[in-house]
């Protein structure tokens, strides 16, 4: 979803800016959210910023993948995420608490005034990060979860491998 998100982002702000609507705006502020939705947990995952025991996290890969896995394998994905996540900061916050302070929770911080998201760069930085961990993992990715108790168990039609389009979920990276 978040590679969706900017593939379609720039054409959302071309509608807009061609035939500017209420409609027009919302459709590109809504592609803004998804994607920072998207890199929020991203980042969440890749940094271990798992609250819940059902979190994804990357150091719980009994979580994620359906076989063992070494997090010393992880250590280098771990790495390149913190420094995306303390690059695209600010305020003395992490990119992952600016999102969150934004978007998750209805604060003074959402009020008035434009916020500027440096959504390229976001992605140019993270994108690879994605790539890796597909190339790394993907074979071992658990194909579906029990929401009920969590770890690699099927579900028909539900996988987090990968997004090929917004409507049919097919992985999550």
């Amino acid at each position: 979803m978040l590679r969706h998100c900017k593939r379609t982002l720039n054409g959302k702000r071309k509608a807009h800016e061609e035939q500017p609507s209420e409609e027009t705006r919302a459709e590109f502020c809504l592609c803004i959210e998804g994607f920072l939705l998207h890199m929020r947990n991203l980042l969440g995952f890749f940094t271990n910023q798992g609250t819940w025991v059902s979190d994804l996290i990357i150091n719980r890969p009994d979580r994620w993948a359906i076989e063992d896995v070494d997090l010393a394998e992880c250590q280098g994905l771990i790495n390149s995420a913190e420094v995306v996540n303390k690059k695209y900061g600010e305020h003395g916050k992490d990119c992952y608490k600016n999102i969150s302070q934004h978007m998750q929770h209805c604060t003074t911080f959402r009020g008035p005034g434009a916020k500027s998201w440096n959504i390229d760069g976001m992605f140019a930085d993270l994108d690879p990060i994605l790539q890796e961990f597909g190339e790394r993992f993907g074979r071992i990715l658990a194909e579906a979860r029990d929401t009920e108790n969590p770890g690699p168990k099927a579900k028909e039609g539900f996988s987090l491998v990968d997004t090929d389009s917004p409507s049919h979920p097919k992985r999550l990276f």
